[in-house]
Protein backbone atom coordinates (compact mmCIF):
# COMPACT_ATOMS: atom_id res chain seq x y z
CA UNK A 1 0.00 0.00 0.00
CA UNK A 2 1.43 3.35 -1.04
CA UNK A 3 2.07 5.77 1.80
CA UNK A 4 0.32 9.12 1.89
CA UNK A 5 2.32 12.36 1.70
CA UNK A 6 1.79 12.83 5.46
CA UNK A 7 3.05 9.32 6.19
CA UNK A 8 6.12 9.83 4.00
CA UNK A 9 6.82 13.07 5.85
CA UNK A 10 6.50 11.21 9.17
CA UNK A 11 9.05 8.55 8.27
CA UNK A 12 11.47 11.03 6.72
CA UNK A 13 11.52 13.05 9.95
CA UNK A 14 11.84 9.88 12.02
CA UNK A 15 14.92 8.84 10.03
CA UNK A 16 16.59 12.26 9.86
CA UNK A 17 16.17 13.28 13.49
CA UNK A 18 16.39 10.01 15.41
CA UNK A 19 18.89 9.86 18.26
CA UNK A 20 21.78 10.37 18.72
CA UNK A 21 21.99 14.10 18.09
CA UNK A 22 24.06 15.27 15.14
CA UNK A 23 26.03 18.48 14.83
CA UNK A 24 27.67 20.74 12.28
CA UNK A 25 27.84 19.22 8.81
CA UNK A 26 26.17 16.00 10.04
CA UNK A 27 22.91 17.59 11.17
CA UNK A 28 19.89 16.85 8.98
CA UNK A 29 16.87 19.19 9.13
CA UNK A 30 13.53 17.46 9.52
CA UNK A 31 12.23 19.10 6.33
CA UNK A 32 14.42 19.82 3.34
CA UNK A 33 13.94 21.16 -0.17
CA UNK A 34 13.18 18.08 -2.26
CA UNK A 35 9.84 17.21 -3.92
CA UNK A 36 6.98 16.89 -1.46
CA UNK A 37 8.97 18.33 1.44
CA UNK A 38 7.54 21.84 1.75
CA UNK A 39 4.19 23.59 1.56
CA UNK A 40 3.55 25.18 -1.82
CA UNK A 41 3.70 28.62 -0.21
CA UNK A 42 7.30 28.14 0.96
CA UNK A 43 10.08 30.13 -0.65
CA UNK A 44 13.14 28.14 0.43
CA UNK A 45 16.65 29.53 0.56
CA UNK A 46 19.92 27.92 1.60
CA UNK A 47 23.19 29.15 3.00
CA UNK A 48 26.41 27.34 3.90
CA UNK A 49 28.69 28.95 6.49
CA UNK A 50 31.97 27.91 8.09
CA UNK A 51 30.41 28.12 11.57
CA UNK A 52 28.21 25.08 10.80
CA UNK A 53 30.90 23.06 9.06
CA UNK A 54 29.76 24.46 5.68
CA UNK A 55 26.55 22.48 5.98
CA UNK A 56 23.89 23.89 3.69
CA UNK A 57 21.19 25.31 5.96
CA UNK A 58 17.61 24.92 4.73
CA UNK A 59 15.48 28.03 5.37
CA UNK A 60 11.86 27.84 4.31
CA UNK A 61 11.15 31.54 3.86
CA UNK A 62 12.79 34.90 3.40
CA UNK A 63 11.90 35.68 7.00
CA UNK A 64 13.78 32.63 8.30
CA UNK A 65 16.73 33.46 6.05
CA UNK A 66 16.98 37.01 7.44
CA UNK A 67 16.85 35.91 11.07
CA UNK A 68 19.28 33.05 10.42
CA UNK A 69 21.82 35.56 9.03
CA UNK A 70 21.57 37.64 12.20
CA UNK A 71 22.00 34.51 14.33
CA UNK A 72 24.98 33.26 12.33
CA UNK A 73 26.67 36.66 12.77
CA UNK A 74 26.19 36.58 16.56
CA UNK A 75 29.51 35.72 18.27
CA UNK A 76 27.91 33.51 20.94
CA UNK A 77 26.00 31.28 18.49
CA UNK A 78 28.03 28.15 17.73
CA UNK A 79 25.36 25.89 16.24
CA UNK A 80 21.89 26.21 14.71
CA UNK A 81 19.38 23.41 14.13
CA UNK A 82 16.86 24.64 11.59
CA UNK A 83 13.61 22.73 10.91
CA UNK A 84 14.03 20.73 14.12
CA UNK A 85 11.28 18.26 15.00
CA UNK A 86 9.29 18.57 18.20
CA UNK A 87 8.97 14.98 19.38
CA UNK A 88 5.60 13.67 20.59
CA UNK A 89 7.34 11.53 23.23
CA UNK A 90 10.04 12.29 25.82
CA UNK A 91 13.45 13.15 24.40
CA UNK A 92 16.78 14.25 25.94
CA UNK A 93 17.76 17.92 26.08
CA UNK A 94 19.45 19.04 22.81
CA UNK A 95 22.78 19.54 24.61
CA UNK A 96 22.71 16.11 26.27
CA UNK A 97 24.73 14.49 23.50
CA UNK A 98 27.33 17.25 23.08
CA UNK A 99 30.70 17.50 24.90
CA UNK A 100 29.77 21.01 26.09
CA UNK A 101 26.76 19.51 27.89
CA UNK A 102 28.79 17.13 30.07
CA UNK A 103 28.10 17.65 33.78
CA UNK A 104 25.22 20.06 33.24
CA UNK A 105 21.72 19.67 34.65
CA UNK A 106 19.78 19.31 31.40
CA UNK A 107 16.04 18.69 31.83
CA UNK A 108 14.56 16.58 29.02
CA UNK A 109 11.61 17.32 26.77
CA UNK A 110 8.38 15.73 27.95
CA UNK A 111 6.95 15.52 24.44
CA UNK A 112 4.20 17.31 22.56
CA UNK A 113 1.57 14.76 23.61
CA UNK A 114 2.28 15.49 27.28
CA UNK A 115 2.18 19.24 26.58
CA UNK A 116 -1.11 18.99 24.67
CA UNK A 117 -2.66 17.02 27.52
CA UNK A 118 -1.60 19.63 30.06
CA UNK A 119 -3.04 22.36 27.84
CA UNK A 120 -6.31 20.45 27.60
CA UNK A 121 -5.98 20.16 23.82
CA UNK A 122 -4.85 16.58 23.29
CA UNK A 123 -7.66 15.99 20.80
CA UNK A 124 -6.18 18.75 18.59
CA UNK A 125 -2.71 17.21 18.31
CA UNK A 126 -2.07 16.43 14.62
CA UNK A 127 -2.10 12.75 13.69
CA UNK A 128 -1.00 10.70 10.72
CA UNK A 129 -2.07 7.28 9.46
CA UNK A 130 1.05 5.15 9.09
CA UNK A 131 1.75 1.60 8.01
CA UNK A 132 4.78 -0.50 8.99
CA UNK A 133 5.94 -3.87 7.71
CA UNK A 134 3.96 -6.70 9.29
CA UNK A 135 1.54 -4.33 11.05
CA UNK A 136 -1.82 -2.89 10.07
CA UNK A 137 -2.07 0.84 9.42
CA UNK A 138 -2.60 2.86 12.59
CA UNK A 139 -2.74 6.44 13.80
CA UNK A 140 0.42 8.05 15.17
CA UNK A 141 1.10 11.56 16.50
CA UNK A 142 2.55 13.72 13.73
CA UNK A 143 5.73 15.70 14.30
CA UNK A 144 5.51 19.43 14.67
CA UNK A 145 8.56 21.24 13.26
CA UNK A 146 10.17 24.40 14.61
CA UNK A 147 12.17 27.09 12.83
CA UNK A 148 15.56 27.87 14.42
CA UNK A 149 17.01 26.32 17.56
CA UNK A 150 20.13 28.29 18.52
CA UNK A 151 23.00 26.89 20.54
CA UNK A 152 24.95 29.62 22.34
CA UNK A 153 27.59 30.01 25.01
CA UNK A 154 28.20 32.75 27.56
CA UNK A 155 30.18 33.11 30.78
CA UNK A 156 27.82 30.66 32.51
CA UNK A 157 28.23 27.98 29.84
CA UNK A 158 26.21 26.63 26.90
CA UNK A 159 22.47 27.11 26.46
CA UNK A 160 19.74 27.12 23.82
CA UNK A 161 17.16 29.61 22.56
CA UNK A 162 14.27 28.64 20.30
CA UNK A 163 13.29 31.21 17.66
CA UNK A 164 9.92 30.84 15.97
CA UNK A 165 9.81 33.03 12.88
CA UNK A 166 6.92 34.55 10.94
CA UNK A 167 6.82 37.13 8.17
CA UNK A 168 4.43 39.32 10.20
CA UNK A 169 3.38 39.45 13.86
CA UNK A 170 -0.28 38.62 13.22
CA UNK A 171 0.74 35.25 11.77
CA UNK A 172 1.40 34.04 15.33
CA UNK A 173 -2.34 34.21 16.08
CA UNK A 174 -4.12 34.09 12.72
CA UNK A 175 -4.18 31.72 9.77
CA UNK A 176 -2.50 33.50 6.83
CA UNK A 177 -4.51 31.39 4.36
CA UNK A 178 -7.96 32.10 5.77
CA UNK A 179 -10.29 34.44 3.92
CA UNK A 180 -11.52 37.64 5.55
CA UNK A 181 -14.06 40.26 4.48
CA UNK A 182 -12.53 43.31 2.85
CA UNK A 183 -11.52 45.91 5.42
CA UNK A 184 -11.81 43.44 8.31
CA UNK A 185 -9.03 42.20 10.57
CA UNK A 186 -8.57 38.45 10.69
CA UNK A 187 -9.94 36.85 13.83
CA UNK A 188 -7.56 34.88 16.07
CA UNK A 189 -7.39 31.22 15.07
CA UNK A 190 -7.43 28.75 17.98
CA UNK A 191 -5.45 26.16 16.02
CA UNK A 192 -2.67 28.67 15.29
CA UNK A 193 -2.58 29.83 18.91
CA UNK A 194 -2.50 26.24 20.14
CA UNK A 195 0.40 25.47 17.79
CA UNK A 196 2.43 28.36 19.25
CA UNK A 197 1.57 27.43 22.84
CA UNK A 198 2.53 23.80 22.42
CA UNK A 199 5.96 24.74 21.03
CA UNK A 200 6.67 27.26 23.79
CA UNK A 201 5.72 24.83 26.57
CA UNK A 202 7.59 21.98 24.89
CA UNK A 203 10.83 23.99 25.02
CA UNK A 204 10.05 25.46 28.43
CA UNK A 205 10.02 21.91 29.84
CA UNK A 206 13.69 21.65 28.84
CA UNK A 207 14.53 25.09 30.28
CA UNK A 208 14.70 26.71 26.83
CA UNK A 209 12.99 30.02 26.16
CA UNK A 210 11.04 30.58 22.96
CA UNK A 211 11.14 33.97 21.22
CA UNK A 212 8.67 34.99 18.52
CA UNK A 213 10.53 36.92 15.82
CA UNK A 214 9.61 38.77 12.63
CA UNK A 215 12.08 40.43 10.23
CA UNK A 216 10.32 43.77 10.75
CA UNK A 217 11.94 44.09 14.18
CA UNK A 218 15.43 43.94 12.62
CA UNK A 219 16.98 46.85 10.72
CA UNK A 220 16.56 46.17 7.00
CA UNK A 221 19.92 47.72 6.07
CA UNK A 222 21.66 45.43 8.55
CA UNK A 223 20.05 42.35 6.99
CA UNK A 224 20.94 43.48 3.46
CA UNK A 225 24.55 44.04 4.48
CA UNK A 226 24.78 40.67 6.23
CA UNK A 227 23.41 38.96 3.14
CA UNK A 228 25.89 40.61 0.78
CA UNK A 229 28.85 40.06 3.09
CA UNK A 230 27.95 36.42 3.88
CA UNK A 231 27.76 35.54 0.18
CA UNK A 232 31.28 36.92 -0.37
CA UNK A 233 32.58 35.27 2.80
CA UNK A 234 31.70 31.81 1.46
CA UNK A 235 33.58 32.21 -1.84
CA UNK A 236 36.87 30.50 -2.69
CA UNK A 237 40.00 32.43 -3.55
CA UNK A 238 40.70 33.09 -7.21
CA UNK A 239 44.49 32.91 -6.90
CA UNK A 240 47.18 31.94 -4.42
CA UNK A 241 47.13 33.71 -1.06
CA UNK A 242 50.45 33.11 0.78
CA UNK A 243 50.46 32.19 4.46
CA UNK A 244 50.26 35.21 6.72
CA UNK A 245 48.84 37.53 4.08
CA UNK A 246 45.24 37.28 5.30
CA UNK A 247 46.21 38.71 8.67
CA UNK A 248 48.12 41.56 7.01
CA UNK A 249 45.15 42.41 4.76
CA UNK A 250 42.83 42.47 7.79
CA UNK A 251 45.23 44.77 9.67
CA UNK A 252 45.34 47.03 6.63
CA UNK A 253 41.54 47.08 6.37
CA UNK A 254 41.13 47.92 10.07
CA UNK A 255 43.52 50.84 9.69
CA UNK A 256 41.51 52.28 6.79
CA UNK A 257 37.97 51.90 8.14
CA UNK A 258 36.70 55.47 8.47
CA UNK A 259 39.15 56.83 5.88
CA UNK A 260 38.24 58.35 2.51
CA UNK A 261 39.04 55.08 0.75
CA UNK A 262 36.02 53.14 -0.56
CA UNK A 263 35.62 49.49 0.36
CA UNK A 264 36.91 48.57 -3.10
CA UNK A 265 39.72 51.08 -2.71
CA UNK A 266 40.85 49.38 0.50
CA UNK A 267 40.84 45.99 -1.25
CA UNK A 268 42.69 47.41 -4.25
CA UNK A 269 45.37 49.05 -2.12
CA UNK A 270 45.78 45.91 0.01
CA UNK A 271 46.05 43.71 -3.09
CA UNK A 272 48.76 45.95 -4.52
CA UNK A 273 50.72 46.08 -1.27
CA UNK A 274 50.64 42.35 -0.51
CA UNK A 275 50.82 40.96 -4.05
CA UNK A 276 47.45 39.22 -4.33
CA UNK A 277 44.49 39.51 -6.66
CA UNK A 278 42.01 42.26 -5.76
CA UNK A 279 39.19 39.67 -5.87
CA UNK A 280 40.94 37.71 -3.13
CA UNK A 281 41.51 40.87 -1.10
CA UNK A 282 37.77 41.56 -1.28
CA UNK A 283 37.05 38.04 0.00
CA UNK A 284 39.52 38.41 2.88
CA UNK A 285 38.05 41.74 3.97
CA UNK A 286 34.48 40.48 3.84
CA UNK A 287 35.43 37.35 5.74
CA UNK A 288 36.96 39.66 8.31
CA UNK A 289 33.77 41.70 8.54
CA UNK A 290 31.64 38.54 8.84
CA UNK A 291 33.91 37.09 11.55
CA UNK A 292 33.87 40.43 13.43
CA UNK A 293 37.63 40.94 12.97
CA UNK A 294 36.95 44.10 10.96
CA UNK A 295 34.27 46.17 12.68
CA UNK A 296 32.24 48.52 10.51
CA UNK A 297 28.86 50.21 10.69
CA UNK A 298 26.46 47.54 9.45
CA UNK A 299 23.42 49.74 10.02
CA UNK A 300 24.35 51.95 7.06
CA UNK A 301 24.59 50.68 3.49
CA UNK A 302 27.90 48.97 2.73
CA UNK A 303 28.82 49.37 -0.94
CA UNK A 304 32.02 48.79 -2.89
CA UNK A 305 32.26 52.36 -4.14
CA UNK A 306 31.65 54.04 -0.78
CA UNK A 307 33.89 54.57 2.28
CA UNK A 308 33.03 52.36 5.25
CA UNK A 309 32.24 53.87 8.62
CA UNK A 310 33.49 52.58 11.97
CA UNK A 311 31.02 50.55 14.01
CA UNK A 312 28.75 52.64 16.21
CA UNK A 313 26.34 49.93 17.34
CA UNK A 314 27.09 46.22 17.65
CA UNK A 315 24.16 44.17 16.23
CA UNK A 316 24.79 41.51 18.89
CA UNK A 317 24.16 44.15 21.56
CA UNK A 318 21.25 45.87 19.80
CA UNK A 319 19.40 42.55 19.46
CA UNK A 320 20.68 40.87 22.61
CA UNK A 321 17.08 40.30 23.77
CA UNK A 322 16.69 37.72 21.00
CA UNK A 323 19.71 35.73 22.13
CA UNK A 324 19.63 36.07 25.91
CA UNK A 325 19.57 32.99 28.13
CA UNK A 326 16.51 34.37 29.93
CA UNK A 327 13.88 36.90 28.90
CA UNK A 328 14.08 40.48 30.12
Amino acid sequence: MARSASARRYFRILERQAEPERWGKDYQPALQTGPGELPRTSRPRTIAMEKLGKRRMVLHSGAEYSIALLALYHPNVWEIHEQRALWPVPRPHPLAGHPLGLGLNLPPFKGTLDVAERLGCLNRHPRVNVAMAGMPAHWAPQFLVGDLLLFLIDAAGPYCVNLTVKAAADAFVTNPFSQKPRGKTKAPDEKVIFRQEIEAVYYQDAGIRTVQVTPEIVDIELIRNLERISLWATRDFYGHVPDGVEGKVLDFARQHVGSDLSLYGIAQAAASRFGIDVYDAKIIIRRGIWSRQVRIDLFSRVLDDQPVRPEKRDPAVVYRHLFAREGA
